[in-house]
């Protein structure tokens, strides 16, 4: 069965916002970072995206969809009638709303091999790595702090950053990354940049400094 959505106004838009719908955002990566509604999550185009950021929200939490201009239903085949808690999509998209000169945010991107550059220099970095505890636990950037994407619904995990702090993020991939980015821009972090191409840029960098945990039989490292 075919999810029936239905097209909503700027105007209504902001009145369901205020009232607590969140906005998911349908665009690519590349257009998201560049400029996205402010508040906005970014799920991307894929089913992937889309379980991942459902799952950080309540059932009773109100969705609305943001694509670049209209949203074709047949584009997104992961969206269905079991999703009735999407209320409906911006009429027009991001290039209507963009054009009428209404308030944007971005989110600054950076290359694995600048990401090592920064390193040594940045005292006040602070760096997340959002994979998965098994995925932490076997090779990180070392001195990462590991809070995983499936719980950054968890406000209390986020609520302890400093204003001072120059927070860099990575996941598995853009889509991990780019989306633990928008969850903390919703919580007023702005200071951050997420690292493109994730771990999987990550771990060819020779600049960056890993970090390995071997564990022998009978031995744990520690």
């Amino acid at each position: 069965m075919s999810l029936a959505i239905h097209p909503l106004p700027l105007k209504s838009i902001k009145e369901k916002i205020e009232k607590g719908s969140v906005l998911f955002d349908l665009r690519s990566a590349e257009m998201f970072s560049n400029s996205f509604i402010p508040g906005s999550v970014f799920i991307g185009p894929q089913a992937q995206g889309w379980a991942l950021a459902s799952s950080l929200f309540d059932k009773k939490t109100h969705l609305i969809l943001v694509g670049e201009e209209l949203i074709e239903m047949s584009a997104f085949p992961f969206l269905d009638s079991t999703n009735n808690n999407i209320e409906g999509y911006l009429i027009g998209g991001f290039a209507q709303y963009s054009s009428a000169q209404n308030p944007i945010d971005l989110i600054i991107d950076i290359e694995a091999d600048e990401f090592g550059m920064d390193i040594p220099f940045d005292a006040n970095m602070l760096i997340i790595d959002v994979r998965q505890p098994e995925e932490f636990e076997n090779e990180q950037v070392k001195n990462a702090l590991n809070i995983p994407l499936t719980d950054m619904g968890d406000l209390a995990l986020i609520a302890g950053f400093e204003d001072d702090q120059n927070i860099y993020i990575y996941g598995e991939d853009d889509i991990q990354g780019l989306m633990a980015a928008s969850l903390l821009k919703r919580q007023g972090y702005h200071n951050l940049r997420y690292v493109k191409g994730g771990w999987q840029q990550i771990k060819e960098a020779s600049s960056i400094p890993l970090k390995k945990n071997i564990r022998e039989v009978g031995n744990e490292s520690k």
